[in-house]
Protein backbone atom coordinates (compact mmCIF):
# COMPACT_ATOMS: atom_id res chain seq x y z
CA UNK A 1 0.00 0.00 0.00
CA UNK A 2 1.27 3.47 -0.87
CA UNK A 3 1.03 6.38 1.58
CA UNK A 4 0.12 9.64 -0.16
CA UNK A 5 0.55 11.96 2.83
CA UNK A 6 -1.25 15.30 3.21
CA UNK A 7 -4.79 15.17 1.79
CA UNK A 8 -4.65 18.82 0.69
CA UNK A 9 -1.87 17.94 -1.76
CA UNK A 10 -3.65 14.96 -3.35
CA UNK A 11 -5.44 15.21 -6.71
CA UNK A 12 -7.98 12.50 -7.41
CA UNK A 13 -7.32 12.43 -11.15
CA UNK A 14 -3.60 11.86 -10.58
CA UNK A 15 -3.72 8.86 -8.22
CA UNK A 16 -4.65 5.22 -8.78
CA UNK A 17 -8.44 4.85 -9.20
CA UNK A 18 -10.06 2.55 -6.64
CA UNK A 19 -13.48 0.94 -6.20
CA UNK A 20 -14.10 2.37 -2.73
CA UNK A 21 -12.82 5.50 -0.97
CA UNK A 22 -13.21 5.75 2.79
CA UNK A 23 -12.67 8.88 4.84
CA UNK A 24 -13.12 9.75 8.50
CA UNK A 25 -12.51 13.50 8.47
CA UNK A 26 -11.67 15.13 11.85
CA UNK A 27 -14.68 15.27 14.18
CA UNK A 28 -13.62 18.09 16.53
CA UNK A 29 -15.88 20.70 14.91
CA UNK A 30 -18.83 18.29 14.65
CA UNK A 31 -18.78 16.55 18.02
CA UNK A 32 -21.29 17.75 20.59
CA UNK A 33 -18.35 17.89 22.98
CA UNK A 34 -16.71 20.52 20.76
CA UNK A 35 -17.53 24.03 19.58
CA UNK A 36 -19.96 22.80 16.89
CA UNK A 37 -18.33 24.93 14.20
CA UNK A 38 -19.61 22.38 11.70
CA UNK A 39 -18.11 21.72 8.30
CA UNK A 40 -16.97 25.34 8.24
CA UNK A 41 -14.57 24.57 11.08
CA UNK A 42 -10.83 24.41 10.46
CA UNK A 43 -10.50 20.68 11.21
CA UNK A 44 -13.79 19.17 10.08
CA UNK A 45 -13.78 21.40 6.99
CA UNK A 46 -11.25 18.94 5.57
CA UNK A 47 -14.38 16.97 4.64
CA UNK A 48 -14.53 19.16 1.53
CA UNK A 49 -11.03 18.05 0.54
CA UNK A 50 -12.27 14.45 0.44
CA UNK A 51 -15.26 15.51 -1.67
CA UNK A 52 -12.89 17.32 -4.03
CA UNK A 53 -10.66 14.25 -4.45
CA UNK A 54 -13.64 11.98 -5.10
CA UNK A 55 -15.02 14.38 -7.72
CA UNK A 56 -11.61 14.61 -9.38
CA UNK A 57 -11.31 10.83 -9.57
CA UNK A 58 -14.83 10.52 -10.94
CA UNK A 59 -14.05 13.17 -13.54
CA UNK A 60 -10.77 11.54 -14.51
CA UNK A 61 -12.34 8.09 -14.99
CA UNK A 62 -15.55 9.12 -16.79
CA UNK A 63 -17.56 8.37 -13.63
CA UNK A 64 -16.31 4.79 -13.23
CA UNK A 65 -14.34 5.18 -9.97
CA UNK A 66 -14.93 5.15 -7.09
CA UNK A 67 -18.11 3.07 -7.06
CA UNK A 68 -18.55 3.69 -3.33
CA UNK A 69 -17.49 6.48 -0.97
CA UNK A 70 -17.98 5.95 2.76
CA UNK A 71 -17.74 8.75 5.33
CA UNK A 72 -17.23 7.85 9.02
CA UNK A 73 -17.91 10.49 11.67
CA UNK A 74 -19.73 11.36 14.88
CA UNK A 75 -23.56 11.64 15.13
CA UNK A 76 -23.15 15.41 15.59
CA UNK A 77 -22.47 15.63 11.86
CA UNK A 78 -26.23 15.31 11.33
CA UNK A 79 -27.32 18.19 13.55
CA UNK A 80 -26.63 21.89 13.91
CA UNK A 81 -24.99 23.60 16.86
CA UNK A 82 -28.44 23.85 18.42
CA UNK A 83 -29.76 21.06 20.62
CA UNK A 84 -31.40 18.44 18.45
CA UNK A 85 -34.90 17.40 19.41
CA UNK A 86 -33.86 13.82 18.69
CA UNK A 87 -30.83 13.76 20.97
CA UNK A 88 -30.09 10.54 22.75
CA UNK A 89 -30.52 10.37 26.50
CA UNK A 90 -26.74 10.02 26.57
CA UNK A 91 -24.85 13.24 25.96
CA UNK A 92 -21.16 13.72 25.25
CA UNK A 93 -19.38 15.62 27.97
CA UNK A 94 -15.86 17.00 27.70
CA UNK A 95 -14.32 15.33 30.71
CA UNK A 96 -10.61 15.30 31.46
CA UNK A 97 -10.39 11.57 30.82
CA UNK A 98 -8.60 9.73 28.04
CA UNK A 99 -6.65 12.68 26.59
CA UNK A 100 -9.69 14.76 25.70
CA UNK A 101 -11.72 12.03 24.04
CA UNK A 102 -15.48 12.10 24.28
CA UNK A 103 -16.94 10.31 27.28
CA UNK A 104 -20.62 9.38 27.11
CA UNK A 105 -22.32 9.74 30.47
CA UNK A 106 -25.97 9.57 31.48
CA UNK A 107 -27.61 12.92 32.23
CA UNK A 108 -28.93 11.83 35.61
CA UNK A 109 -25.86 9.90 36.70
CA UNK A 110 -24.56 11.02 40.07
CA UNK A 111 -21.78 8.69 41.16
CA UNK A 112 -19.04 7.35 38.92
CA UNK A 113 -15.95 5.30 39.53
CA UNK A 114 -13.45 6.18 36.83
CA UNK A 115 -10.10 4.70 35.98
CA UNK A 116 -7.90 5.36 33.00
CA UNK A 117 -8.01 2.63 30.34
CA UNK A 118 -4.72 1.19 29.17
CA UNK A 119 -3.74 1.59 25.50
CA UNK A 120 -4.41 -2.12 24.91
CA UNK A 121 -7.91 -1.77 26.39
CA UNK A 122 -8.53 1.17 24.06
CA UNK A 123 -7.35 -0.95 21.13
CA UNK A 124 -9.80 -3.67 22.10
CA UNK A 125 -12.67 -1.19 22.46
CA UNK A 126 -12.00 0.13 18.96
CA UNK A 127 -11.69 -3.38 17.55
CA UNK A 128 -7.94 -3.45 16.84
CA UNK A 129 -5.60 -6.36 17.59
CA UNK A 130 -3.75 -6.07 20.90
CA UNK A 131 -0.62 -3.98 20.51
CA UNK A 132 -1.62 -2.45 17.18
CA UNK A 133 -0.24 0.95 18.21
CA UNK A 134 2.71 -0.50 20.14
CA UNK A 135 5.29 0.09 17.41
CA UNK A 136 8.33 0.77 19.59
CA UNK A 137 10.65 3.68 18.88
CA UNK A 138 9.60 5.37 15.66
CA UNK A 139 10.79 7.89 13.08
CA UNK A 140 8.57 10.63 11.64
CA UNK A 141 8.44 11.73 8.01
CA UNK A 142 11.17 14.32 8.62
CA UNK A 143 13.56 11.73 10.00
CA UNK A 144 13.17 12.70 13.65
CA UNK A 145 13.38 9.80 16.10
CA UNK A 146 10.79 9.37 18.87
CA UNK A 147 10.56 7.16 21.94
CA UNK A 148 7.20 5.41 22.16
CA UNK A 149 4.96 6.74 24.95
CA UNK A 150 1.30 6.14 25.76
CA UNK A 151 0.26 9.71 24.88
CA UNK A 152 0.31 9.40 21.06
CA UNK A 153 -1.29 5.96 21.34
CA UNK A 154 -4.23 7.36 23.33
CA UNK A 155 -4.63 10.27 20.92
CA UNK A 156 -4.49 8.09 17.80
CA UNK A 157 -6.96 5.55 19.20
CA UNK A 158 -9.31 8.30 20.38
CA UNK A 159 -9.36 9.79 16.88
CA UNK A 160 -9.63 6.41 15.16
CA UNK A 161 -12.66 4.74 13.67
CA UNK A 162 -14.26 1.87 15.59
CA UNK A 163 -13.88 -1.26 13.48
CA UNK A 164 -17.03 -3.34 14.23
CA UNK A 165 -19.38 -1.23 12.12
CA UNK A 166 -16.78 -1.06 9.35
CA UNK A 167 -16.73 -4.88 9.29
CA UNK A 168 -20.52 -4.81 8.88
CA UNK A 169 -20.36 -2.32 6.00
CA UNK A 170 -17.62 -4.22 4.16
CA UNK A 171 -19.64 -7.42 4.32
CA UNK A 172 -22.77 -5.63 3.08
CA UNK A 173 -20.79 -4.31 0.10
CA UNK A 174 -19.70 -7.78 -1.05
CA UNK A 175 -22.62 -8.49 -3.45
CA UNK A 176 -21.93 -5.24 -5.28
CA UNK A 177 -18.16 -5.55 -5.60
CA UNK A 178 -16.16 -6.96 -8.48
CA UNK A 179 -13.48 -9.58 -7.85
CA UNK A 180 -10.48 -8.24 -5.90
CA UNK A 181 -11.95 -4.76 -5.27
CA UNK A 182 -9.54 -2.01 -4.27
CA UNK A 183 -9.58 0.61 -1.52
CA UNK A 184 -8.22 4.12 -1.07
CA UNK A 185 -8.26 5.49 2.48
CA UNK A 186 -8.32 9.25 3.12
CA UNK A 187 -7.80 10.48 6.72
CA UNK A 188 -6.52 6.97 7.27
CA UNK A 189 -5.46 7.37 10.91
CA UNK A 190 -3.89 4.13 12.16
CA UNK A 191 -5.01 1.93 9.28
CA UNK A 192 -8.43 0.76 10.43
CA UNK A 193 -10.08 0.93 7.02
CA UNK A 194 -7.27 -0.99 5.22
CA UNK A 195 -7.03 -3.54 8.05
CA UNK A 196 -10.65 -4.60 7.64
CA UNK A 197 -10.60 -4.29 3.84
CA UNK A 198 -7.55 -6.51 3.36
CA UNK A 199 -8.87 -9.04 5.87
CA UNK A 200 -12.07 -9.25 3.81
CA UNK A 201 -10.70 -9.01 0.27
CA UNK A 202 -7.06 -10.06 0.51
CA UNK A 203 -3.60 -8.61 0.99
CA UNK A 204 -2.72 -5.82 -1.41
CA UNK A 205 -6.30 -4.76 -2.17
CA UNK A 206 -5.84 -1.60 -0.07
CA UNK A 207 -3.91 0.47 -2.59
CA UNK A 208 -3.18 3.80 -0.90
CA UNK A 209 -3.73 5.84 2.25
CA UNK A 210 -3.47 9.47 3.35
CA UNK A 211 -2.86 11.05 6.76
CA UNK A 212 -1.21 14.17 8.20
CA UNK A 213 -0.51 13.17 11.82
CA UNK A 214 2.98 11.73 12.25
CA UNK A 215 2.32 8.93 14.76
CA UNK A 216 -0.65 7.43 12.88
CA UNK A 217 1.45 7.50 9.70
CA UNK A 218 4.18 5.59 11.52
CA UNK A 219 1.66 3.00 12.77
CA UNK A 220 0.20 2.46 9.31
CA UNK A 221 3.63 2.19 7.70
CA UNK A 222 4.69 -0.32 10.35
CA UNK A 223 1.60 -2.50 9.98
CA UNK A 224 1.35 -2.40 6.19
CA UNK A 225 5.02 -2.07 5.21
CA UNK A 226 4.16 1.08 3.29
CA UNK A 227 6.26 2.98 0.80
CA UNK A 228 5.92 6.67 -0.10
Amino acid sequence: MKHLGDITKIHGDQIEPVDCITFGSPCQDLSIAGRRAGLQGERSGLFMEAVRIIKEMRGGTDGRYPTFAIWENVPGAFSSNKESEKCSTLKAKAENIGNGSECLIAEKAIHWIVRRLTPVECERLQGYPDGWTDIGDWVDSKGKKHKLTDTPRYKALGNSIALPQWWWIVNRLRPYMREDPTLGSLFDGIGGFPLVWETAYGKGTARWASEIEEFPIAVTKKRFKLHN
